[in-house]
C-alpha cells in the first residue's frame, strides 16, 4: 500500500467528479469502481488504498447497488452525512436525466421500424450480459458451499414454476441459511417483510413508490440484481408495462452512463410519465441512503457481526438463483427466431472472449446488427 500523503480536497471538487463518472462512464458496477479506485486513489490521491479497500469491503456487506455505496460511502467518510447525500445526487441525476431524454424519445417514435429493429438486436445482447453478471456474482457468492447451491436451486426453482413473491421468499431463505450457520436466532426482526405487502395501496404513484422502495432493499452487488423482482412486479403481477418495453428498459439502463439501476428511471416513465420516472429513481435509491447513513458509524461492529455477514450471504446466493431464472424467463420472449438466436451467441461469445470490449459496445453492435438481420 502506498504511504504517500492524502491530498486535501472540497466537496465541490468531490461532487465535480462523481458528476463526471455519473454522466461519462459506462461499464456496470465493476467499471465504474475501477475508475474510482484509479481517479481517487491512484492519481488524484484522495483516498488511502486501505480506506478503498475499506470501502469496497463495508459496500460488499451491505444492501445496495455495488458502486453508489462505494461513491457514497467515501463521501461520508470525509464530508459525513451531507458528503454521502450530495454524491448520491451527482451520481445519479445525471443518468437518470440521459434515461428520461431517452424515455420521452423512445415512447414519441417507438413505432419507428429502424428504431425497433435496433431494439429487437439490443434485447438478446442485454439478455447475454445479464447472463454473464449472473455467473459472476454466482461464483463469488457461493463458491464451494453446498448448503449455498441447495438455496440458489430451491429459488431457481420456484421463480420458474411459480409466481411466488420473491422479496418475501429470498427474506426468508436468508434467515434459513443464518440459522444453518448458527443454532440460534437470537435477535432478527421480520418487520421489513410486513412493509411490502402493497395490494392496499390504490393510488399508482404510492404503489410505485412502496414497490421500487421495496425492490432496493434486495439490491446486492450489481443493479442487474433487481431485475427478477421488477420484472415479476411491473410485467407480471401489476402489468404495468408490456415484457417487450421491460426488455428494452433493462437494455437502455445498460447502454446509458452511470449506475445501471437507473433502468427503473424508464420504468417509472412508462408507467406515469416524468412523474413516475422521479418518483420510482428516489423510492429505488432511498433504501440505499438509509444503509449508508446508519450503518457508516457502526461499521467496524457492523462488519463482524457473523450472523449478519451469514444472511446476506443467503440472499445473495438466492438473488442469483431468481437472477438465473428471470434469464430464462426474458430470453424466451426475446431469443425468438434464428436471428436473435445468433446475436445472443455472438454477444456471449465477445463477452467470454473478449472481455475488455464494454458491454455497452457489444449492445450498440448488437442494435445494428438487429437492422441489419431483424426479417421484415
Amino acid at each position: 500500500m502506498s504511504t504517500q500523503e492524502k491530498n486535501s480536497f472540497s466537496l465541490i471538487e468531490l461532487l465535480k467528479y462523481f458528476i463526471y463518472l455519473g454522466s461519462c462512464c459506462f461499464g456496470g458496477p465493476i467499471a465504474l469502481v475501477g475508475h474510482m479506485q484509479k481517479d481517487l486513489v491512484e492519481k488524484k490521491n484522495w483516498y488511502s488504498a486501505e480506506e478503498f479497500q475499506n470501502a469496497l469491503a463495508f459496500s460488499k456487506l451491505t444492501p445496495g447497488p455495488f458502486a453508489v455505496q462505494l461513491g457514497m460511502y467515501l463521501g461520508y467518510l470525509r464530508f459525513k452525512i451531507t458528503g454521502a447525500t450530495l454524491v448520491l445526487l451527482a451520481f445519479v441525476i445525471p443518468p437518470s436525466f440521459i434515461v428520461l431524454v431517452i424515455s420521452f424519445f423512445y415512447v414519441r417514435y417507438k413505432g419507428l421500424s429502424w428504431l425497433e429493429a435496433f431494439l429487437y438486436g439490443m434485447s438478446p445482447a442485454a439478455i447475454s450480459i445479464i447472463f454473464k453478471a449472473a455467473i459472476n456474482l454466482s461464483k463469488l457468492s457461493i463458491q464451494k458451499d453446498k448448503m449455498l447451491w441447495l438455496l440458489f436451486f430451491i429459488v431457481f426453482l420456484i421463480s420458474i414454476f411459480s409466481k411466488t413473491e420473491l422479496i418475501v421468499l429470498i427474506i426468508i431463505i436468508g434467515i434459513i441459511y443464518m440459522l444453518f450457520n448458527k443454532k440460534t436466532l437470537n435477535s432478527f426482526s421480520l418487520l421489513p417483510i410486513n412493509g411490502l405487502n402493497i395490494n392496499l395501496v390504490n393510488p399508482v404513484l404510492v404503489k410505485l413508490f412502496i414497490y421500487f422502495f421495496s425492490a432496493g432493499l434486495l439490491v446486492f452487488g450489481s443493479g442487474l440484481a433487481i431485475v427478477p423482482f421488477l420484472h415479476e412486479g411491473v410485467v407480471e403481477k401489476y402489468q404495468w408495462i408490456t415484457e417487450k418495453e421491460f426488455i428494452d428498459a433493462v437494455s437502455i439502463g445498460m447502454v446509458t452512463p452511470g449506475p445501471v439501476l437507473v433502468t427503473v428511471t424508464f420504468i417509472g416513465y412508462l408507467i406515469k410519465g416524468v412523474t413516475g420516472a422521479i418518483i420510482s429513481t428516489i423510492a429505488v435509491f432511498l433504501p440505499v441512503y438509509f444503509f449508508v447513513i446508519f450503518l457508516s458509524p457502526i461499521y467496524n461492529k457492523f462488519s463482524k457481526n457473523k450472523d449478519v455477514q451469514s444472511f446476506i450471504t443467503g440472499v445473495t446466493a438466492c438473488i442469483c438463483g431468481a437472477i438465473f431464472a428471470s434469464c430464462f424467463t426474458l430470453a424466451n420472449k426475446v431469443i425468438i427466431d434464428p436471428q436473435t438466436f445468433l446475436i445472443f451467441l455472438i454477444s456471449a461469445f465477445c463477452l467470454t472472449k473478449f472481455k475488455l470490449i464494454p458491454e455497452p459496445v457489444i449492445i450498440l453492435v448488437a442494435g445494428v446488427l438487429g437492422i441489419i438481420l431483424r426479417p421484415n
